[in-house]
């Protein structure tokens, strides 16, 4: 008889790992996200601003993660969810959107938890996400 349990459920009710038992040995089930292509990918790199008006800069790594680089703190590594979704890699109740333009270029960075929903624009391509930190962004 197959008994089954979640073995890891995350939140918004998304399960991100399954394991059924059969008798004396028991089959896993990952959930692997598909990423978006490195065309889509290179359409989110840029600065975003807070509504405290924070410069949030958003960078590529040549190994095709996402980052988010915050004044004075490490940069955060975000992990594939479904679409333009991702969670956060330090908090993964965290779930941060873009959201783009009939053109495709992002406009807006959605970031939200249980608690707040927040939008944070995307602002003047002319600052660089890679700018000095006393500009507000974190030099990677």
């Amino acid at each position: 008889m197959a008994r089954g349990r979640f073995h890891s459920l995350r939140a918004c009710s998304t399960i991100d790992r399954a394991v059924i038992r059969f008798d004396q040995s028991e089959a896993v089930i990952v959930r692997l996200p598909t990423p978006p292509d490195a065309d889509v990918l290179s359409r989110l790199v840029g600065t975003y601003e807070t509504p405290l008006g924070r410069k949030i800069g958003v960078k590529l790594s040549r190994a095709g993660d996402i980052s988010l680089f915050h004044p004075g703190e490490p940069a955060d590594v975000l992990k594939p969810f479904k679409g333009l979704q991702f969670r956060s890699s330090d908090f993964p109740d965290i779930t941060f959107e873009f959201v783009l333009e009939e053109e495709g270029r992002a406009r807006a960075l959605r970031h939200w938890n249980a608690h707040v929903e927040l939008e944070w624009p995307r602002i003047d391509d002319s600052i660089p996400a890679d700018a000095l930190e006393d500009e507000g962004l974190l030099k990677s």
